[in-house]
């Protein structure tokens, strides 16, 4: 089966599920972030997760790479030509770090930040692209079979092969190619997840025993980040996290679907490219805002509120931002 994202037939639900993660994302970057290690390991996977979930049968390659060029690729350039022109950085390691699309090259921290234009967040971007173009090769190459659970289960066991392989590398490499094959992995089980309807199991005593996997999962293997290839203690672990976290994504989507809130979110959800591309700019007003305001930063309470509200702000000036954009070039926002 060939595949790619489609936004054409847009589920409600899914697009809840894209702003909650969203939010976990936004406000893992705040000053006043708690619960890095749950709230930070399941939300980027999540993404990946969702776009094979709503993936449906591609017209021809032409199509489908002019559509994912035009949705990611040239987003990609223009903030981060925007990014670099508003911070004025036009150093070497920082129009190299536009073409490598990673935040540094070497995993140990030897190498100077390459992303320091507040455009950090971009190379989620370039990981989607190619991560998408793995995915299609594979669907292209199953539909060859019987698409059987044994085949399924084979895929699944090579590309964790693949990231267990890549991930003893000493670089990161660009464009994520060292962690595409693990985004793939969610992207695949996505699709698994529609064809064979395993949200619709999603309940009572199932959902107990997630939300149980994944605080159990992030307690054990601490905090991950996976723009730099940090997976945890373990990658099993860190797919198990990131497999649950998406479980759980959904089924507050579908729970939130036909209520104020969840519209409300589904409609932020149809900007979350725009909003994950502004995020980091916004926050820097927002904290040196925040950093001028006497508070109590020892009250945890205080510092929540302080996090949500530049979630929040973050969310109101990507939306509008979203909706100026698809003004002035529909075809790419």
């Amino acid at each position: 089966m060939k595949t790619q994202s489609t936004t054409n037939q847009r589920l409600s639900f899914i697009d809840i599920a894209k702003s909650i993660a969203l939010i976990l994302i936004v406000y893992s970057h705040t000053a006043h972030c708690y619960g890095q290690v749950y709230l930070g390991s399941f939300f980027i996977a999540a993404f990946f997760f969702m776009s094979g979930y709503t993936s449906k049968p591609i017209v021809s390659w032409k199509t489908y790479l002019t559509k994912r060029t035009k949705r990611l690729l040239i987003p990609y350039f223009i903030f981060n030509v925007i990014f670099v022109i508003l911070c004025r950085n036009f150093s070497t390691y920082d129009l190299l770090g536009i073409v490598y699309s990673r935040y540094t090259i070497d995993i140990f921290g030897g190498t100077p930040v390459m992303l320091r234009s507040l455009n950090a967040p971009l190379w989620f971007f370039t990981a989607m692209f190619f991560s998408d173009v793995l995915f299609v090769c594979i669907n292209k190459l199953v539909n060859f079979t019987n698409k059987s659970l044994i085949v399924h289960g084979i895929v699944v066991s090579i590309l964790l092969v693949l990231c267990y392989l890549l991930n003893q590398i000493p670089i990161l490499l660009p464009w994520s190619i060292d962690t595409i094959p693990f985004f793939t992995l969610f992207m695949y089980i996505g699709l698994l997840s529609s064809k064979y309807n395993l949200l619709e199991f999603l309940h009572g005593w199932k959902m107990i025993f997630i939300i149980i996997l994944l605080v159990l999962g992030c307690y054990i293997n601490g905090s991950i980040n996976l723009s730099i290839r940090s997976y945890g203690h373990s990658i099993l672990l860190c797919f198990l996290t990131g497999l649950m976290g998406s479980f759980l994504l959904v089924w507050v989507g579908k729970l939130l679907e036909n209520l104020s809130l969840g519209h409300i979110l589904a409609t932020t959800g149809k900007h979350t490219l725009t909003i994950f591309s502004l995020q980091m700019f916004v926050l820097h007003f927002v904290n040196s805002a925040i950093s001028f305001v006497r508070y109590d930063s020892g009250k945890t309470t205080i510092n929540i509120l302080l996090g949500a509200i530049a979630v929040v702000v973050v969310f109101i000036i990507g939306v509008i931002a979203s909706k100026g954009l698809r003004r002035i070039m529909p075809s790419v926002f």
